[in-house]
């Protein structure tokens, strides 16, 4: 019997966000960015230094209004980053170059550095920063739930916003969840021939995935078969009824099904069946999948960064989707005999 060990209490679907972040596709690979044909973000006003530090206290600080050096420095916009890794900090380096900030602008703070998560409250609500910046779930509900509700807050890197406590629908940043109907829509476009894609899911976390995609796939001509399960022990019984009905297999963020263990025994599986996989980071097109969604942690943070000087300039934070790439493997294709569209 295969076995699949549980992994920790941290949701491990983010955790393959972050551990599997930079994209080195095989040779062959494909590599597509959708958004660059899409809409392009508008580059705001350009504005003088004075005239931009004006919008900067006009927002952020109600007594002034004149460009004065010594404000400049009590008014710098703080970055607050979940843990010390790499995407969270390519995610704040982007910030910064998103919004035309100067390093001494921004102050950045990990909470996982000693004694850091104790005083970050009391730093935040001392009135000294014009904006709030929080990279990761964990920094947005310390900054929702105990940083000043007056000063402007932003979000990023956020797999799920509406699960971070305090957090309510008007907060304004950029999650990591690319839209089923976007994420379908630019399967159906690559690999035309698919009709039938089964989506492998825990219902107690992705019934909702599910229906939505249900829903998209109907439009797009497509159907989705669910494979569910409720413990990672009875995937091999729900993969193996379920991989002869579909076209390719379908992996998302999902406590229960993702692991390494599991991502290689389902992309084995499905190669043995001739059957491709499609996941969502560089990791799994290592590993032998089909095609995956990739995140560039430093376009996210420019993402990001776009929309506070967009709040600068007009006083309006609204949340959007990521950016993202995608990638096909070339080798993986050819061997399963699957036409690709580019």
């Amino acid at each position: 019997m295969l076995h699949f060990d549980h992994g920790p209490n941290l949701d491990a679907s983010l955790n393959f966000f972050l551990r599997f972040d930079t994209l080195r596709p095989m040779n062959g690979a494909i590599l597509r960015y959708p958004d660059a044909r899409q809409n392009r973000y508008r580059r705001a006003l350009s504005v003088g230094v004075c005239g931009y530090l004006f919008l900067f206290f006009a927002f952020f600080s109600p007594s002034s209004g004149h460009c004065d050096a010594k404000e400049t420095l009590s008014n710098t916009v703080a970055v607050i980053i979940s843990r010390k890794v790499r995407p969270y900090l390519k995610v704040a380096e982007g910030i910064a170059k998103g919004a035309d900030l100067a390093p001494d602008a921004v102050d950045q703070f990990i909470m996982d550095e000693s004694g850091r998560r104790d005083i970050l409250p009391e730093t935040l609500k001392k009135g000294k920063y014009g904006m709030i910046v929080a990279v990761g779930p964990e920094a947005a509900g310390l900054v929702w739930q105990s940083g000043p509700p007056l000063v402007p807050r932003l979000y990023a890197a956020v797999l799920d916003p509406h699960a971070i406590g305090g957090m309510d629908t008007t907060a304004c940043g950029i999650s990591l969840r690319i839209p089923v109907q976007t994420q379908l829509k630019m399967i159906h476009q690559t690999f035309p021939a698919f009709k039938r894609i089964g989506l492998l899911f825990d219902p107690t976390y992705n019934a909702w995935f599910y229906e939505s995609a249900s829903v998209a796939a109907k439009g797009l001509g497509l159907e989705i078969v669910p494979i569910d399960v409720t413990a990672r022990k009875k995937i091999p019984t729900a993969l193996k009824a379920g991989i002869k009905h579909v076209d390719a297999v379908w992996m998302i963020p999902d406590q229960t099904i993702i692991s390494e263990k599991i991502i290689h025994y389902v992309i084995r599986q499905g190669l043995y069946h001739n059957i491709g996989v499609i996941g969502y980071n560089s990791f799994f097109i290592r590993s032998g999948a089909l095609f995956a969604f990739e995140f560039n942690y430093t376009h996210l943070g420019q993402q990001a960064g776009r929309k506070i000087k967009a709040y600068i300039s007009t006083g309006i934070c609204r949340s959007e989707s990521p950016k993202f790439n995608t990638v096909v493997n070339g080798k993986i294709a050819a061997k399963l005999g699957v036409e690709v569209r580019q």
